[in-house]
């Protein structure tokens, strides 16, 4: 008997998987490109990529991929092992509960609730560094000033997500 998550995974096909995959690849690795300019708030797209695949089907994100994904930006961008693993956990997770109430609102209300998860990852992060012996934990200023660039660029990147998901046919699923 197949579970009711592999037969909605199924039904999405293939293309569906790779553009999530593709898209969540893409966002990991551009965290880590160089910066010619020095170091600037460049924004967490990593986390507006988590954030919607997790709206538009759930079942395309589960936690364990999110896991999976963070601990690959761990490694890549030489962070704290664990530190990007929890807290795109812990957007996914946030985003999970917020999806009913965020589901067709306009574009307003849904960047509040992805304000929202991104305080729930940044508290996540600042628990995760305290854990992990990090003096002072989390620097809050620099963090919130990410956030800000993560809520400018998420409305433009969460219409490409969607113009990629509906080329691929992947609508939105009740999983």
């Amino acid at each position: 008997m197949k579970s009711a998550r592999f037969v909605e995974v199924s039904r999405a096909g293939p293309s569906a998987v790779v553009a999530v995959l593709i898209t969540l690849g893409l966002a990991i690795f551009l965290a880590a490109a160089p910066r010619p300019f020095g170091p600037v708030a460049e924004p967490w797209l990593h986390a507006c990529v988590i954030y919607f695949w997790t709206h538009r089907r759930p079942s395309m994100m589960p936690p364990l991929l999110c896991f999976g994904a963070g601990l690959l930006a761990d490694l890549i961008t030489g962070g704290p092992i664990g530190l990007w693993a929890l807290s795109l956990t812990g957007l996914s997770l946030a985003a999970r509960v917020t999806r009913p109430m965020a589901d067709s609102q306009p574009w307003p209300k849904r960047l509040g609730y992805f304000a929202l998860s991104l305080v729930f990852m940044i508290l996540v992060a600042s628990i995760a560094l305290g854990a992990a012996g990090v003096s002072g934990g989390a620097p809050l200023p620099g963090m919130a000033l990410h956030a800000l660039t993560t809520l400018i660029i998420y409305i433009p990147l969460e219409s490409l997500l969607a113009f990629i998901a509906g080329r691929v046919g992947l609508r939105r699923g009740a999983l």
